[in-house]
Order: structure tokens, then C-alpha cells, then sequence
């Protein structure tokens, strides 16, 4: 569903229709669409960034690899600490992925004795969001 980024101008209706098109466990897509329409009605400007450097991590990924994780770290990868706090609660596997939430957005906190591959995955996305201004945009 989400093989190639979109055109700028497309960028939010590509997000919602990929976060709409999947199935996540504990409300995060419905999370995420709140986030949207926050961020709609409150700086579109950083909407359209919070969806272009979802597109552009999904990218950047490895073709075998799920793409979830990398979407909806770039999607919050604007958000706030209030923001990560209201739409990202409870999703603390998604916050650790994002460099300025990790370890503060005040999301559930990770379980006991996280495994060595998951540690592993959410550092390679956590530094692929610390990367983003060297990605490029494929599809401008």
C-alpha cells in the first residue's frame, strides 16, 4: 500500500489513506487521524511535513521490512511532548522510535526486558528520523 511516496501536494491524502488502510493494535491509527486533523486545523504547514517525512522514511526502507513502525515514526516526528502526550499514549514503542519523544513524551514506557531485536529495530528507526533531512525526496 505504501510503495512509493507521493506527490507533495498528495502527501496528507496518501497518509490518511495508508493509516487508514491498516491494521494497528490500541487505537493508533485512530490516534493518528486525531493527530491529522490537529495538526490541520492548528499549522497545516507541519502537517504537510509530518506526512512527507512519513513517506519519505517508508522510502527509505528496506523492501522486506514492515513499513508501520517507519510511518508512524515520521509521522509524530513533529510532535510535540503535549502532542506525543494527548495522541501517542499508550504507544510507547512508537515515541521511542522518535528522537525528542524517546525516553520523555510521558507514553506508556516500555515493557520490562525489551528484546534484543526490538531494541535493535527502534534504534535503525530512531536514527533513519535523526537522518531525514539527508533523505532524499523521491517523488519530486
Amino acid at each position: 500500500m505504501a510503495s512509493s511516496s507521493p506527490l507533495r501536494s498528495e502527501t496528507v491524502a496518501w497518509a490518511r489513506k495508508v493509516n487508514s488502510g491498516w491494521i494497528v493494535h490500541h487505537g493508533l491509527g485512530e490516534n493518528a487521524e486525531a493527530y491529522l486533523a490537529h495538526l490541520a486545523s492548528t499549522d497545516p504547514t507541519r502537517l504537510s511535513t509530518a506526512c512527507e517525512r512519513a513517506a519519505r522514511l517508508v522510502d527509505a526502507g528496506e523492501p522486506t521490512e514492515d513499513p508501520k513502525p517507519r510511518f508512524y515514526a515520521g509521522l509524530f516526528s513533529v510532535a510535540t511532548l503535549e502532542e506525543a502526550a494527548q495522541y501517542l499514549a499508550g504507544h510507547w514503542f512508537t515515541a521511542e522510535c522518535v528522537p525528542s519523544l524517546a525516553g520523555r513524551s510521558n507514553c506508556s514506557t516500555p515493557p520490562e526486558g525489551i528484546g534484543s531485536e526490538t531494541a535493535a529495530k527502534i534504534a535503525r528507526i530512531r536514527k533513519a528520523v535523526s537522518e531525514l533531512d539527508h533523505i532524499p525526496r523521491s517523488a519530486e
